[in-house]
């Protein structure tokens, strides 16, 4: 561990509610030959080769995976509901030039890239709640995705994946998009959309501050700052 990654870990340390004690244990854990090598972890491991630690925030006990803890340390806060990915493809890796930040359909898609998608699939996983049968009726719907979701009891999300090939494509037949990677939804078509395009065009013209705007709309200040930088609805 060379002093400048550990300086640079301790400048976060107070601001994201852990203990000093705690980043020293993760610190000593990683092998990190150099800045922009891979910075591997060497202890306890989740099934999938992600490190996984437990540590004190805020007072309280919380078991993290390494890689989302090596973000927090030196990059910030992870948004809600947001997912760390690797670029280099290596779970153990806790190197933040190597992580970026991604929904969870980024993360299928990279699953699916990268040929990691776990091998019980269908109805046979042990966490299906669909049959063939419903999963193609689905996936040649006309429906709503909210009205698909309502009816079979799954979340938007498991509607959209169906009906975009990231999921059962074996039964449906439906192909992601080329590459591996899932059609982009964008705007009112993305699964968590929470607001409409005219909803959208008012916070891009609109002069009032971005706090007034997120409280009006009931979303995030980020999301209004997402809308008005172009990084969102684009």
């Amino acid at each position: 561990m060379t002093d400048e990654i550990r300086k640079a870990a301790e400048e976060y340390v107070a601001e994201i509610g852990y203990c000093q004690q705690d980043i020293e244990r993760f610190l000593g854990k990683l092998d990190n030959k150099s800045r922009f090598s891979c910075w591997n972890w060497t202890g306890s491991k989740h099934r999938f080769g992600y490190g996984e630690i437990s540590v004190i925030k805020d007072g309280k006990k919380v078991r993290l995976k390494t890689h989302r803890l090596s973000w927090e340390i030196y990059r910030g806060v992870i948004p809600s509901g947001m997912c760390v990915l690797h670029k280099c493809d290596n779970p153990a890796c806790c190197n933040p030039l190597h992580l970026y930040i991604g929904t969870r359909l980024d993360n299928v898609a990279d699953m699916i890239l990268r040929d990691r998608k776990a091998c019980t699939l269908g109805e046979k996983a042990s966490k299906a709640r669909l049959t063939k049968k419903q999963v193609n009726e689905i996936a040649k719907s006309d429906k709503k995705q909210d009205a698909l979701a309502e009816e079979y009891k799954v979340s938007r999300e498991a509607i959209s994946h169906i009906q975009n090939g990231i999921t059962w494509s074996s039964v449906t037949g439906i192909k992601p998009s080329p590459k591996g990677k899932p059609k982009i939804l964008r705007g009112e078509s993305h699964p968590n959309a929470k607001l409409s395009k005219s909803e959208m065009l008012n916070i891009k013209s609109s002069k009032e501050s971005t706090s007034v705007l997120a409280a009006r709309y009931n979303v995030g200040v980020t999301a209004i700052k997402d809308i008005r930088s172009g990084r969102s609805w684009v």
